[in-house]
């Protein structure tokens, strides 16, 4: 990828137009701000020579000193990369978003594709984003969903993952936290606006895709319900009547157990 923008100014304050002259045929070109970019082929490999982009007010005109630019052919292109960990569960009737994190060390544009989408979900491909809300008929799981990106010339790809769409019905456990309310801030200035609590909790440690905020102050305690079978993992967090939110808590978690195990124990943070 090629770029380049001159560096402009006018005394005047008066708009300004930009023209060129021996512009490459592989490039683009911005009359209203002087940019140069493109991609070049293996094809275009070779010396454009005596480029000159010149800046007018309508008056006067001024132009830079003519470049060159050298395509040089057999630059290894260097694959873009992605990275992010998607959620693997979501509820029926809750909503599921997951985009991933991507970069080109070229700088090329990139492109997104999936394969296996749930039937449920939407994707977009200019940022990569899966995205829907299933319902009861969606229950149940879909395997090797498998996002890429490619900047056209690679290709990298999220190792496949799976989405399993679970029934409030199927819930069998849940989990009460208790904590013990903040009263100073990190700067040790007492602490007396809290507006309430969140809980963000999820399947892997460390990783929370659900959250709960309670706008109530004084509670200390809170159950969590429809939580199925497996481990669970929770942190509390408290909030001002700013909008200003504290770090998450050490991790509590809790095994739920299948509906014919022991009755669910207690989570305490």
């Amino acid at each position: 990828m090629y770029d380049f923008v001159p560096t402009v100014s006018d005394p005047d304050g008066d708009s300004l137009s930009f023209s060129i002259v021996n512009q490459p045929n592989w490039a683009n070109f911005d009359p209203s701000d002087g940019r140069v970019y493109g991609v070049p082929q293996a094809t275009d490999a070779g010396l454009f020579p005596g480029i000159a982009i010149s800046v007018s007010d309508g008056l006067e005109q001024s132009s830079f000193a003519a470049f060159d630019i050298e395509v040089i052919e057999g630059l290894t292109n260097r694959p873009p990369e992605i990275g992010g960990d998607p959620p693997t569960e979501v509820m029926v009737g809750k909503s599921y978003s997951f985009t991933p994190t991507a970069d080109d060390s070229d700088g090329d544009d990139l492109t997104f594709s999936i394969e296996n989408k749930p039937g449920w979900a939407s994707f977009n491909s200019p940022d990569g984003t899966l995205s829907g809300t299933p319902m009861e008929v969606d229950v149940g799981m879909t395997s090797s969903v498998a996002i890429s990106v490619s900047d056209t010339q690679e290709q990298a790809s999220l190792p496949p993952f799976d989405i399993e769409v679970q029934s409030e019905g199927s819930a069998v456990g849940s989990a009460t936290l208790t904590w013990t309310p903040p009263t100073e801030r990190v700067d040790g200035t007492p602490l007396t606006n809290i507006a309430g609590y969140g809980i963000a909790y999820g399947r892997t440690s460390g990783i929370y895709d659900q959250v709960l905020e309670i706008n109530n102050p004084g509670i200390s305690t809170y159950m969590v319900e429809n939580l199925n079978q497996g481990t669970w993992f929770f942190a509390v967090y408290v909030y001002d009547d700013l909008g200003l939110t504290s770090d998450y808590s050490d991790e509590a978690s809790k095994e739920i157990a299948d509906s014919t195990g022991s009755p669910p124990g207690k989570g305490k943070k």
